[in-house]
């Protein structure tokens, strides 16, 4: 179902909800409805809504439509009901949800290649699109992604962490956090943003979060002990890295990932006084960045 929310003079908002397997996905779109580019854009989480990334159409153009879409269980993509462990596993799995990324493509590239953007837990949905669907990517953006082992994701973990303690010493954020699992994240967030440039509305932006907290629990008992080492490394495409010098995983994401894809064209970028959500925190390089490198790519490039 495809529903025309704004209209401009070339630009058009599109809301669309689409049916995928054993789950109904809601899809966004910002641009011209015939530009030669699109470029798809994957939520953190998992258990997150797209809502906090709308900051990202303004990347829009006539020659550039930008998708948000929620994965399955989030936001406004409900799933069906599943009988028993084994078909609660696959609901959740990596491969499904790259599945259900193929089938968004599928309604709003009309088979054109895309490029597809990954932040934080939505760079391992970009990851294992690219492994799946390498025929169909134009080029990949990865923003302060988790990184393609376990071994990696739990380092970064340790970061944050340690961090998190640092902030509670500090009375940034409550010592006792809440049980309710949406309080809970918007107590922490200050942990995720630049200490030394707190440069956006944190309270605004805490308003544009939304947690489905059993599909975050399901999704990483269904990702396991993942490595996706050699996979990644067999990819040739253009590659987009971009991470907070500030962000609270520190560096071992940005630099395990970037060695990942030793046979990737990749424009790497390590931005200071930058958290994990560059384009709220430094607009002024990150939209240049990200700009410049699709324009690098895009289908007439």
């Amino acid at each position: 179902m495809f529903t025309d929310s704004m209209k401009g003079n070339h630009l058009s908002i599109r809301e669309i909800e689409h049916s995928a397997e054993s789950a109904r996905i809601f899809i966004r779109t910002a641009g011209a409805l015939d530009a030669d580019d699109v470029l798809i854009m994957i939520h953190g989480g998992p258990g997150l809504s797209h809502r906090y990334m709308l900051g990202l159409e303004q990347l829009a153009s006539p020659q550039l439509t930008v998708v948000n879409y929620d994965q399955r269980g989030t936001g406004r993509s409900p799933i069906l009901e599943l009988q028993g462990a084994e078909a609660q596993v696959a609901h959740f799995a990596p491969t499904t949800y790259a599945q259900d990324l193929e089938s968004v493509r599928s309604v709003v590239a009309q088979g054109k290649k895309v490029h597809i953007l990954g932040h934080s837990w939505g760079g391992m949905v970009a990851m294992y699109y690219a492994i799946q669907y390498p025929e169909h990517v134009r080029s990949l953006l990865l923003i302060d992604s988790v990184p393609p082992t376990v071994a990696g994701l739990h380092a970064g973990f340790e970061h944050f962490e340690a961090r998190l303690k640092d902030l509670q010493q500090q009375g940034i954020v409550p010592t006792e956090l809440s049980t309710d699992h949406l309080e809970r994240l918007k107590q922490i967030l200050p942990v995720y943003v630049s200490r030394t440039n707190p440069s956006f509305d944190l309270p605004r932006f805490t308003e544009t979060i939304d947690h489905t907290p059993e599909v975050g629990e399901q999704t990483w008992k269904a990702l396991g002990d993942f490595d996706l080492s050699a996979q990644v490394a067999a990819l040739k495409l253009p590659l987009h890295i971009f991470y907070g010098e500030d962000d609270p995983f520190g560096r071992v994401w940005a630099d395990e990932t970037r060695a990942a894809f030793s046979n990737a064209t990749i424009d790497f970028q390590m931005i200071p006084d930058c958290g994990h959500f560059g384009w709220l925190e430094c607009p002024e390089i990150f939209f240049p960045a990200l700009q410049n490198f699709i324009e690098q790519h895009k289908v007439n490039g």
